[in-house]
C-alpha cells in the first residue's frame, strides 16, 4: 500500500471548509455523495445516464447536510482551503475553472511526490506557482459556473497523486493525471470527513 499518511495527521478538508467559511459543525457534518461522486467511478451525477470517458480521478464535493438533516449546496465562490502546507506546483485549466496542484514535502516510500489536487476552481489573489499554503490556508475559491451545457454545476473536485521523479510535477495537466501510466492516484475519502453515500435512486430531487 502506497504511504500517503502525512495527508492523514490532521483536520479533515470538511473541517477545513468549515473554518474557512465561517460555518459551525451544526452547519454542515457531512458530505453527502451520488455514487457518480466516488472515486473511480465511471458513472456521472449531473446527467441521467451519462459515462465519464475515464474512471472518476477524485472525489466530487457538492452537498452536504447539517445537524438537522437539511441539505445544503458548495456554493460557487466558496473558499477552498489547502488540506495541508505545501507549495502550488501547478494552475491548469479544467472544463470549470481552474485546478490548483499542492505538492507536499514529504515523498512516498517509492520516492514519488505528494499532491494534492482542486479543480473547478478560481486562484485566490496573489496564488501562483511557487506559492507556499499553509494547511487550512484559503488557495482558491469554488468556480461561479461553467460553460452553458456543461451540467455539473459548482462544486470542488479534490484529488491525491503520488507523483514519479521522471514526471515534472510542475508539467502536469489532466491528460496526465487521468492516465493509467506514471501517476498513481489515491482514493481522498477518508480525508475529507464524514460522507453520507446515497443511492442513485435517492439521489432524484437533489439537483433541482
Amino acid at each position: 500500500m502506497r504511504d500517503t499518511s502525512f495527508l492523514a495527521t490532521g483536520p479533515s478538508l470538511l473541517e477545513l471548509v468549515r473554518r474557512a467559511n465561517g460555518l459551525q459543525p451544526r452547519d454542515a457534518r457531512a458530505w453527502v455523495l451520488h455514487p457518480g461522486m466516488s472515486f473511480g467511478s465511471r458513472a456521472t451525477w449531473w446527467s441521467k445516464g451519462g459515462a465519464r470517458p475515464t474512471p472518476h480521478e477524485g472525489i466530487d464535493l457538492c452537498f452536504y447536510r447539517d445537524q438537522q438533516g437539511g441539505a445544503h449546496r458548495l456554493r460557487g465562490g466558496a473558499a477552498v482551503p489547502a488540506l495541508r502546507e505545501g507549495v502550488i506546483v501547478g494552475v491548469i485549466p479544467d472544463f470549470l475553472g481552474r485546478s490548483m496542484i499542492v505538492q507536499h514535502a514529504v515523498l512516498d516510500r517509492e520516492g514519488d511526490a505528494l499532491c494534492t489536487i482542486y479543480a473547478h476552481t478560481l486562484p485566490a489573489a496573489g496564488v501562483q506557482v511557487g506559492t507556499r499554503v499553509a494547511q487550512g490556508e484559503v488557495a482558491a475559491f469554488v468556480a461561479e459556473v461553467g460553460p452553458k451545457g456543461s451540467g455539473a454545476g459548482p462544486h470542488l473536485h479534490f484529488t491525491v497523486a503520488l507523483v514519479p521523479e521522471e514526471l515534472d510535477c510542475q508539467r502536469l495537466d489532466w491528460a496526465q493525471i487521468a492516465s493509467p501510466e506514471g501517476v498513481t492516484l489515491i482514493d481522498p475519502r477518508p480525508l475529507v470527513g464524514p460522507v453520507e453515500a446515497m443511492s442513485e435512486k435517492a439521489w432524484t430531487g437533489w439537483m433541482d
